[in-house]
């Protein structure tokens, strides 16, 4: 319930922002996984770290990007923290 509680506040403020909007989550074996399509990365980083740091968990989080290599291939490229440099769990 936690995971999708945060998932419906950061969508918000992402659709307010006119930024993106959520696609997909799950429970992985790292914790909560939660998929957002965003046009700008930049800012929703900022966006979503403020909606985590409303529930402390802005300073445990892992935000990685898709980098698509095909239509059907691609890889995660973590871009929050920046010196982020352990395993990064994808759904």
């Amino acid at each position: 319930n936690i995971r999708q509680d945060i998932e419906q506040k950061i969508e918000t403020a992402l659709k307010a922002k006119g930024v993106g909007e959520w696609t997909a989550g799950d429970l992985g074996p790292g914790g909560a996984n939660m998929l957002f399509e965003v046009s700008n990365i930049d800012n929703a980083i900022s966006i979503i770290l403020e909606e985590l740091s409303k529930t402390g968990l802005d300073k445990k989080t892992i935000i990685g990007r898709r980098i698509n290599t095909e239509a059907e291939d691609w890889f995660y490229e973590v871009v929050y923290p920046n010196n982020f440099n352990g395993v990064f769990l994808t759904m």
